[in-house]
């Protein structure tokens, strides 16, 4: 057995016991018969280079994961053995296009594979590339570092740093330039509006694919087998931060409220009566229903107790403590 394996098998064994401080309540309704349990992963990419300098990458794709980053994406395996993922599986994976993403994945993928000979029966064996899990669009901003923001961008960064959606506008210099050419109005763009949207596309396009499968399976549980149908998705910082609030039902105005760290990985249940479509169950606002759950699922944190808890629409903070300004920097895409 190689030094590495040996380390991430101690990692595998510290992150279980750990995990046993904290009962998971995966169950809670997965148990009731009428019931299909739609359990989401989000994983956000490990440390890129652009993050260690301080870089805006937006959903541009010429940064590349550190050696740290590397790591997380290796130590993440531990949370898909800490509690019931492994032996359930992942019934589909979902991986951002730019290649922080794609390199994590790879790398999870490689670990699981060191560890179990049946690493197919915890993720499939293809992945789907899906264009609009790419990072928020941030233009003019993409590959400067925060001095240079502040000191030409002095209103915006400071909407970005608080999370104001509506404060938050960004140039494109060259749809400016063609838009001047044309004789065109100059455009301008609201970056966490915009990926907002995308979220909720992304959601609705993920739904659409998903919805036989989980058909079938609710088909199967009426048969007592009562599988959750589960999925890996594989983003960024702040995308997954859109994720997490469109499927709870919040605004954009909740950004940075629940910021990723690099490799953090949030869970996000549905509870979804059985033999229905996911597109007949929505309000008639939107063609698919709200999440019931979430939680922080990695990394675990033991010494703040309710960080890896259960939240609902109602228990869930929305206010912005100091904790979570701290993680600024840590969000920055």
């Amino acid at each position: 057995m190689t030094r590495a394996r040996m380390l991430l098998l101690l990692l595998l064994l510290m992150g279980s016991l750990s995990a046993a401080a904290s009962t998971p309540n995966d169950q809670q309704q997965c148990d009731n018969p009428n019931t299909q349990l739609l359990r989401v992963f989000v994983l956000r990419h490990g440390e890129t280079n652009a993050n260690a300098d301080g870089i805006i990458q937006g959903s541009a794709d010429f940064s590349r994961l550190t050696e740290l980053g590397k790591q997380q994406a290796a130590q993440v395996v531990q949370s898909f053995y800490d509690d019931d993922i492994a032996p359930i599986g992942i019934d589909s994976v979902y991986v951002s296009p730019l290649t922080r993403a794609q390199d994590t994945y790879k790398i999870l993928r490689e670990n699981i594979l060191s560890l179990s000979s049946e690493s197919t029966a915890v993720l499939p064996t293809t992945a789907t590339t899906l264009q609009n899990l790419r990072e928020i669009d941030f233009y003019d901003w993409t590959g400067h570092n925060k001095p240079y923001l502040i000191a030409n961008y002095p209103d915006s960064y400071t909407a970005w740093e608080r999370g104001d959606p509506y404060k938050l506008m960004v140039y494109n210099t060259k749809q400016e330039e063609n838009a001047k050419s044309s004789g065109h109005e100059i455009q301008q763009h609201y970056p966490l509006l915009e990926l907002w949207d995308r979220a909720n596309q992304v959601w609705q396009e993920i739904m659409d694919l998903e919805d036989p499968k989980i058909m079938k399976a609710s088909t199967a549980n009426s048969n007592n087998n009562n599988k959750p149908h589960c999925l890996l998705l594989v983003a960024h910082g702040s995308l997954g931060q859109a994720l997490l609030g469109t499927a709870m039902g919040w605004d954009a105005t909740q950004f940075r409220n629940h910021a990723f760290p690099n490799c953090g990985m949030a869970e996000i249940q549905w509870h979804l009566p059985l033999h229905s479509s996911i597109s007949k169950l929505g309000s008639s606002s939107s063609s698919r229903p709200l999440a019931s759950q979430w939680r922080w699922k990695w990394p675990i944190r033991a010494d703040e107790p309710n960080h890896n808890a259960w939240k609902t629409l109602e228990t869930t903070t929305t206010t912005r403590t100091a904790a979570t300004a701290q993680t600024t920097q840590e969000a920055q895409p």
